[in-house]
């Protein structure tokens, strides 16, 4: 793990004990973990997914934020669709404050006050939390009101984005079937949101897909979720991480060229659970591992020095709220872990 020289600002190694927890909840020592993370680590899009706050929040929310080093934020607006029903349901009266209007200006307001920069991304959700990638339709005519619903939810949110000058829109996530089987529709909403919203523009591909989206370069990022499948070790050592991602670089190295287009990571990130690199994506392993993914972070950021090709990407993710730990102890959020200090010294390279 790291601390961090303010009057360098460069990282200073330092050798931490790292923890994880067993079934008892005593702690177990795992391994040693010293990464030294260089000045040409950094990377352009520093950034943190905010979960959406159920109710106001204050300055100190983002203020925190910026005390890990970032200097984006992710701001995930939901809609949500229930099974065999083609309507798309938002802006209902039980959203979250952070999924409102004036929630999400709120937010704005205060990424503003601390220098962050934000990118906005409306976020289908499934009932019973199916897989976005499998949303199908049962006819052409379901399909057509699916995707009026799904246009009216992403040009809401784009016109907000462009009134509060929000520097990136991501206009889908995980949306897999969708796009491969109807490619048209997603042509002409990107045609669409540019006539709406300035600024830059993604999509959120699953890592299993991300190469059959067919309208990357009318956008300006490749965005991928990285759920990258690495390595089933209860505990991967940082070295294991590295290996594990080679192939995945190589791959994605090679299509961004193709498409001479630079590539975003939308989402990353891995519980502090046993296995999380294997199927990050999975929450069914409840034993605590904090090693884990500390170690995963690790393994990432080493990985992806000097890749001049990648432009960063956004921690999944970041809890606002007086509870660091709302899901539970082996949840996504890095906070109050030892992955905080590797993202922190990653983050505050110079």
């Amino acid at each position: 793990m790291f601390s961090f020289n303010s009057s360098t600002g460069w990282p200073v190694v330092v050798m931490l004990l790292l923890l994880s927890c067993n079934n008892a909840g005593s702690k177990t020592a795992v391994q040693y973990s010293s990464v030294n993370f260089s000045a040409d680590t950094t990377f352009q899009i520093k950034g943190i997914s905010i979960e959406a706050p159920p109710k106001p929040i204050g300055t100190n929310a983002m203020a925190k934020i910026t005390a890990v080093n970032a200097n984006w934020i992710s701001l995930t607006p939901y809609a949500f669709c229930k099974k065999n029903d083609a309507t798309v349901y938002f802006g209902n009266t039980h959203q979250w404050w952070g999924e409102t209007k004036e929630g999400i200006a709120g937010c704005v307001k205060l990424a503003r006050e601390q220098h962050l920069k934000i990118m906005m991304k409306p976020h289908l959700w499934l009932a019973d939390g199916e897989y976005t990638g499998h949303l199908k339709m049962a006819d052409d005519k379901s399909w057509i009101k699916w995707e009026a619903g799904y246009r009216d939810y992403i040009l809401y949110f784009a016109t907000l984005a462009d009134s509060l000058q929000v520097e990136m829109f991501c206009l889908g996530t995980e949306l897999g079937y969708s796009v491969k089987e109807r490619p048209q529709f997603w042509s002409a909403l990107i045609d669409t949101v540019k006539k709406i919203y300035k600024g830059k523009l993604t999509y959120a591909a699953n890592w299993d897909d991300y190469m059959q989206f067919s309208c990357w370069q009318k956008l300006d990022y490749i965005g991928v979720d990285a759920y990258f499948p690495l390595t089933g070790a209860a505990t991967p050592s940082v070295d294991k991480i590295e290996r594990a991602w080679a192939k995945y670089i190589n791959q994605l190295q090679t299509f961004g060229e193709a498409k001479s287009m630079p590539v975003l990571f939308t989402e990353y990130g891995w519980r502090s659970a046993d296995k999380c690199a294997g199927e990050p994506w999975l929450e069914n392993i409840q034993t605590v591992n904090e090693a884990a993914q500390a170690n995963a972070y690790a393994g990432f950021y080493k990985s992806f020095t000097n890749k001049k090709w990648f432009k960063g990407g956004f921690v999944w993710k970041w809890c606002t709220g007086e509870n660091n730990n709302p899901h539970g102890k082996a949840d996504f959020t890095p906070q109050a872990k030892p992955a905080l200090k590797i993202i922190q010294s990653f983050y505050g390279a110079r």
